[in-house]
């Protein structure tokens, strides 16, 4: 008898998420709808979350390994293992709700040939979750990027792509520290439609960002937020300037100022976020001393 072909692969990338990746697997598995396949990808864990992983016997779950190689790295690779005409990423340490495969897969058929599907999330936060903003509508996004900078919609574990875009597009940018999930969903935005469903359907764990280990880390990717400007897009211009000014500051902290000029001569453009500018405008001019002795300073004052 031959295999029934899935109608959607989970990606789900694995690195040191040992306390919660048991969970996530869970409510995958609590999905009404079945038919789905789950690739995991090991990116090299130094905990336990491989054995939790491999507690599980249901045979939709299939593991792969890898040397730590990064996020995006471990994301790529999933697709590639990928049977499913359609990509639904899920981070080890988030939740979704049971009928999220089954509703999402609703809102394909509802509105077909988009790149993004994305849902609403709930944000985790220590002591409580957060509703999400209520301000967008069901259906197509006029404007992406105006979204993204008004209610902050992209969380990948809410986000569903057709796996012809992720191949189409390049994927996920190798070495990009941080924002490598929005990068993705603005290269997919630029060339497709994206729909969106406010509905809560999936819960992120914001207690395990990991963004304060990444302040000082300047990106090592090929690919920069400043490729994704074009003249005339006033929205998708405002987000390329914010997430490549936290890139330049990360480089300015890094001590890699000749990267972190060159996005503030690019970025100079800005007008909603020309605090941010003038930080980074800062960062570059004051003496080497005041940067390392912010950086012995700074996890000091988060304690």
């Amino acid at each position: 008898m031959s295999q029934v072909r899935p109608e959607i692969s989970v990606v789900i990338p694995l690195y040191n998420k040992g306390p919660y990746v048991g969970a996530t697997l869970q409510s995958v598995l609590d999905q009404t709808f079945g038919n789905y396949e789950v690739v995991v990808v090991d990116d090299g864990s130094t905990d336990d979350g491989l054995q939790t992983v491999k507690l599980f016997t249901d045979a939709r779950i299939k593991v792969v390994s890898q040397a730590n190689q990064g996020v995006s790295s471990a994301r790529n690779h999933g697709v590639r293992q990928a049977q499913a005409p359609f990509i639904a990423f899920l981070d080890a340490d988030d939740l979704w709700q049971p009928t999220y495969l089954q509703e999402m897969l609703g809102f394909i058929q509802q509105y077909p040939n988009c790149g993004l599907y994305i849902a609403a999330h709930k944000v985790a936060e220590k002591n409580k979750v957060q509703d999400p903003d209520k301000g967008l509508p069901n259906g197509l996004v006029p404007d992406y990027f105006k979204a993204e900078l008004d209610h902050k919609i992209t969380r990948l574990s809410s986000t569903v792509v057709p796996r012809a875009v992720c191949e189409k597009v390049g994927c996920f940018p190798m070495g990009m520290v941080s924002g490598e999930d929005t990068y993705f969903c603005g290269k997919v935005a630029i060339a497709h439609p994206v729909a969106f469903l406010n509905k809560p359907l999936v819960i992120y764990n914001q207690q395990y960002s990991g963004l304060s280990t990444r302040s000082f880390k300047g990106d090592a990717c090929a690919e920069s937020w400043c490729d994704l400007y074009q003249p005339g897009q006033y929205y998708q211009n405002e987000l390329v300037a914010v997430k490549a000014l936290k890139a330049g500051i990360r480089f300015a902290l890094s001590m890699h100022r000749d990267q972190s000029r060159i996005i503030e001569k690019k970025t100079a453009y800005t007008t909603l976020f020309r605090k941010k500018w003038r930080y980074l405008y800062f960062l570059n001019r004051v003496p080497t001393a005041f940067i390392v002795l912010y950086k012995k300073i700074k996890p000091l004052l988060a304690k």
